[in-house]
């Protein structure tokens, strides 16, 4: 038989455990949309409320979040075009635009 400290100290780490997944659980609701459950509800407030994800647990939820330089930059995503051909209207440019590149030049993808 379990002594009463080791009963609670148990019940305990399984109440973190059930509030950890009904976080979890929450989450994926809230990202897809879906209807709640008032057992995760019951299961949160049962621990206070606030839960602290392991680290595993968080990086699946919340991905690594990229930094200003590591993210998609607009700016650079129009670096290298040439705007000569969209020059407003009433102005000439004072070169043609430039011709296609050819097989060799252009990208594997394409």
């Amino acid at each position: 038989m379990l002594n009463q400290c080791d009963q609670k100290l148990r019940e305990a780490m399984n109440a973190q455990k059930n509030a950890e997944r009904a976080a979890v659980r929450a989450h994926f609701r809230r990202k897809y949309q879906l209807a709640e459950n008032p057992k995760d509800s019951e299961h949160l407030r049962s621990v206070g409320g606030k839960v602290s994800l392991p680290r595993e647990l968080s990086q699946m939820i919340y991905p690594q979040a990229r930094g200003k330089d590591g993210g998609f930059n607009l700016l650079s995503a129009f670096q290298g075009l040439g705007f000569g051909a969209a020059a407003p209207a009433g102005r000439r440019p004072d070169k043609p635009a430039a011709a296609a590149p050819s097989d060799a030049d252009s990208c594997s993808v394409m």
